[in-house]
């Protein structure tokens, strides 16, 4: 599961050894968008992974934090509660993607307008 938080991204999934079910595993792409959330959490640095930080994080205890961010929602428009620019024009990104993706769109088809400061920001011909 992706949350896109707007001091955090981060994908929870299940920990890889079954026997630990009461565990998931919290991944980030920086380590403090673990500790923005879970600030208790020991993270694992795993540069050789797709995520390079990592923390175990008991089920209910991931709940209960998910569900206080969930209560203290205190904004009418998410993106704009996004304070980090970069951060932002990341969410940005995923936003478009998926907009388009709900209207059927195909990359960039109705967009041609975009294509050009894609190119632009890519440094493309």
């Amino acid at each position: 599961m992706w949350l896109v938080m707007n001091d955090a991204f981060l994908s929870v999934v299940e920990h890889h050894d079954p026997a630990k079910y009461d565990l998931l595993t919290v991944r980030a792409r920086r380590s403090a968008d673990i500790t923005n959330v879970f600030p208790t959490a020991r993270v694992y640095t795993t540069p050789q992974r797709d995520y390079g930080y990592r923390a175990y994080v008991k089920r209910g205890a991931v709940a209960k934090v998910i569900a206080a961010r969930i209560t203290g929602i205190d904004y009418g428009n998410f993106k704009d509660s996004v304070k980090e620019r970069s951060r932002h024009d990341a969410y940005l990104e995923i936003w478009t993607t998926m907009m388009r993706w709900g209207r059927g769109l195909k990359k960039w088809s109705n967009y041609s307008h975009l294509d050009a400061q894609i190119d632009d920001d890519l440094g493309a011909s």
